[in-house]
Order: structure tokens, then sequence, then C-alpha cells
């Protein structure tokens, strides 16, 4: 189980930045792109 916490946080933390700037495009709201991404996830 700890590998698999691991992986998911070492994506999340990987990614979640690409993910806001790619809803932020979209949306031109930063606080709603912020939370579609952590939706995403």
């Amino acid at each position: 189980m700890g590998l698999k916490k691991s992986f998911c946080e070492e994506t999340y933390q990987r990614n979640i930045k690409i993910l806001i700037g790619i809803y932020f495009r979209y949306v031109s709201d930063q606080q709603l792109a912020e939370y579609l991404a952590h939706d995403a996830f």
C-alpha cells in the first residue's frame, strides 16, 4: 500500500500545476481551475 500511495502522490505533484494551467485557459478563474484540477484527481 505504501508504494501505491507514493506513486499517487508523485503523480499528483508532477501533474497538478499542468492541469491547473490547462483548466485556467478554459475558465479564466484561478480558484475554479484549481478546484477542477483537484477534482480530476
